[in-house]
């Protein structure tokens, strides 16, 4: 069909191809694409011509290959008005694509008295086309959008093509667009956040809805679908010869590799690898000979600043950290020399020329290989934006691939300052104060210190002014508490008189230690996507100091007691049938201690968190069980409303020398408060048989332990 025109040729008016076709003139003039209208000699009809030009016969071929199987969807009609294409020829770079045949008026002069078009029209037409890209990756998908919105912008502006002088559409200001489809449209052009699917195009495509106006036909409605399908199907072709277009170009691409032979990037302290798991594809190029690897910085890059590849694919100077200053500049992939390179000095590119050893897979290997570092020992921090560019040798560019690299200064160490060693009593508490905590470059980011005791229990107060409040102090166990807030809350809570109580185990004495931890919690950077140099430079950082407290033993006071009458010396008495007692304390003066604890717990466990009534009422084991369930309500803003319990004993006491044991029959109800909301799984009426235990402490009695049994 084109033996008689050159790929250096324009077709002219007049010129006749294939003995069939004249042009008559050009539609639209382009790079890319021109269009013709053309006369069909033999049946004496127009016709609409449009000319792809590529670089060489090999490209044309694989897209006409490809696009003549897709012109069979084209053709079945789904897409309204769409002119189908008639007939598809090629030859050396030129491709060429005939559409059917119309009777009337010049294309030109249609467009003049139709376009512009009104919104509703444009979204219907823009329905009708989407889903034939449905199928399409997310790459291409940006792609094909790009192209549906210069089409639709075609008809709602009557301008065919992009305004070369200017570098922009003027259409934004256009008063018959609607703000919210100008949104859309400029989401498909590629400017905001993107669509990632059809579905969401459509979506916000149709979120508005506007009146019906029915176009002022002042030619039959029927040309008027004509050059509507013209116009429409010229853009359908367009995208996917475009899709095939970019697929025969060169790619780098980030993401995991499809091939299960994943190189190994390197790692070390001083460097980090840019490129790892970057795919290379060129599906019409055996290999990248004379192409070209462009790696280069831009952002804040410096002098200091160094690209550079990994030592084990360098052929000389295999000893060395650096082969910026290497003797040879040969590039060995599996022992075979696939190329060389110059620069990653400063700004200076790191470039790799590539020779017929260089495939896609070894280039690949080469990029997992291509490293970074700053020579500085104090690097200007940052952001350097590294982009890759490849080209084949046979004129094909790779879109540009970019990566962050967020230089940072390394995350400093946090310092904790504690006091000297405490001494405290048996049985006794004590306050410490003298512990803070200095952290340079915490900011107000939240730091987290952990005090952990062995053999005793931490108390922190809530409530200092500027300090921690119940929501940042949290009890991980028994004898650990764990404080989050900023620096400045903190220590503000630390250096209170009354904020740290430490109270010993009961009857424990020799050293406990208080463990205190402080972890900064690293740093973060706000493009979570960037790689991070130094390697590791903003992980977390910790710090942990230890304060000995000597607990001093006390003397207890000797206890006298009369063995159970009728008990034999070696059996323990039982415990399910109460003897009587006949030593100190009687069966009311039991049941009073144990009615005055369970009245107290309404103060103890109120919204004033009386801890003192807790000490005044109960001792040992059970008394830190109490205090533990205090410290939990304060912490998390809870409270509980015991009402007034009813006690009855139910046989004698048990006396066991230093403690007695006497069984009550219970009746009371709690109900519980948290954030002020009332909580309804503790809020209930509790009634049963309970085992309590008292003992005397500093020659008092107190309940010393509790327990439900049948």
């Amino acid at each position: 069909m084109l033996s008689n025109v050159t790929n250096q040729d324009d077709l002219q008016p007049g010129l006749v191809l294939d003995h069939r076709y004249v042009i008559r003139t050009v539609i639209d003039p382009g790079q890319f694409v021109q269009v013709y209208l053309v006369e069909d000699l033999r049946y004496q009809k127009d016709c609409i011509l449009t000319e792809f030009i590529f670089r060489n016969a090999g490209e044309r071929e694989i897209v006409e290959t490809e696009l003549e199987e897709k012109f069979d969807s084209i053709n079945q009609g789904q897409f309204g008005g769409i002119a189908a294409p008639k007939e598809l020829f090629g030859e050396g770079g030129r491709l060429l694509i005939l559409q059917k045949t119309f009777d009337g008026t010049l294309p030109k002069e249609l467009r003049q008295s139709l376009l512009p078009l009104n919104e509703y029209a444009v979204v219907q037409l823009l329905n009708q086309v989407l889903p034939a890209l449905r199928n399409g990756e997310v790459t291409n998908l940006q792609n094909d959008l790009h192209d549906l919105a210069l089409t639709a912008l075609i008809l709602l502006t009557g301008q065919y093509f992009y305004d070369s002088e200017s570098n922009s559409w003027n259409w934004t200001q256009s008063k018959q667009i609607s703000d919210q489809r100008k949104d859309v449209l400029t989401r498909m052009l590629g400017s905001g956040q993107r669509f990632n699917n059809v579905e969401e195009v459509f979506s916000a495509l149709n979120a508005v809805f506007l009146p019906v106006k029915t176009p002022d036909f002042s030619i039959p409605r029927y040309l008027y679908i004509v050059v509507l399908g013209i116009v429409i199907g010229i853009s359908l072709i367009v995208i996917a010869v475009r899709r095939l277009w970019i697929s025969s170009q060169p790619k780098i691409d980030g993401g995991s590799p499809s091939s299960s032979n994943v190189p190994q990037c390197p790692e070390g302290s001083g460097f980090v690898a840019i490129a790892c798991n970057v795919e290379v594809k060129d599906i019409d190029s055996v290999n990248f000979e004379q192409g070209k690897l462009t790696v280069k910085l831009k952002g804040k890059a410096t002098a200091n600043d160094r690209l550079f590849i990994s030592e084990q694919l360098i052929s000389a100077n295999k000893s060395g950290a650096n082969n910026n200053n290497s003797t040879s500049n040969d590039v060995l992939v599996d022992n075979q020399v696939i190329g060389n390179f110059t620069g990653g000095i400063g700004t200076q590119p790191l470039e790799i020329t590539f020779n017929k050893n260089a495939n896609a897979e070894k280039v690949r290997i080469l990029l997992s290989n291509i490293l970074y570092k700053n020579i500085s020992e104090t690097p200007q921090p940052g952001e350097r934006i590294v982009e890759f560019k490849i080209t084949d040798g046979d004129g094909g560019t790779s879109k540009v691939l970019t990566q962050i690299i967020s230089v940072n200064k390394v995350n400093s160490v946090p310092l904790l300052t504690v006091p000297k060693a405490k001494t405290v009593k048996e049985d006794g508490q004590i306050i410490i104060t003298g512990i803070s905590v200095k952290d340079d470059d915490a900011g107000d980011n939240n730091i987290t210190v952990t005090l952990q005791t062995n053999n005793g229990s931490i108390t922190v107060k809530d409530n200092v002014n500027n300090g921690l409040t119940w929501r940042d102090i949290k009890e991980d166990k028994l004898g650990v508490i764990i404080l989050n807030g900023t620096v400045s809350q903190i220590n503000n809570t630390l250096k209170d008189k009354q904020a740290l109580i430490y109270q010993t185990q009961t009857d424990f004495n020799g050293i406990d230690t208080l463990t205190v931890t402080v972890n900064d919690n690293g740093k973060q950077v706000s493009n979570l996507e960037a790689i991070i140099y130094p390697p590791g430079a903003l992980n977390s950082q910790t710090d942990s100091k230890v304060i000995n407290i000597n607990i001093e033993p006390l003397n207890d006071n000797p206890q006298l007691s009369r063995s159970q009458l009728g008990s034999s010396p070696n059996k323990p008495p039982d415990q399910g049938s109460l003897q009587p007692n006949t030593q100190r304390l009687t069966k009311q003066q039991a049941v009073n201690v144990v009615e005055s604890w369970l009245k107290v717990k309404a103060q103890a466990f109120g919204n004033t968190y009386n801890e003192q009534v807790v000490y005044q009422y109960t001792t040992d084991s059970y008394r830190d069980k109490q205090l533990g369930k205090v410290g939990w309500l304060r912490r998390n803003n809870a409270y509980e409303i015991w009402v007034t319990p009813s006690v009855e004993p139910l046989g004698d006491v048990l006396d066991r020398g230093n403690e007695v044991v006497i069984n009550i029959q219970a009746r009371e109800s709690v109900t519980r408060y948290q954030g002020g909301v009332l909580d309804p799984n503790y809020t209930r009426s509790l009634s049963g048989t309970y085992r309590f235990t008292l003992q005397l402490d500093d020659g008092i009695w107190k309940v010393a332990n509790s327990e439900e049994i049948n």
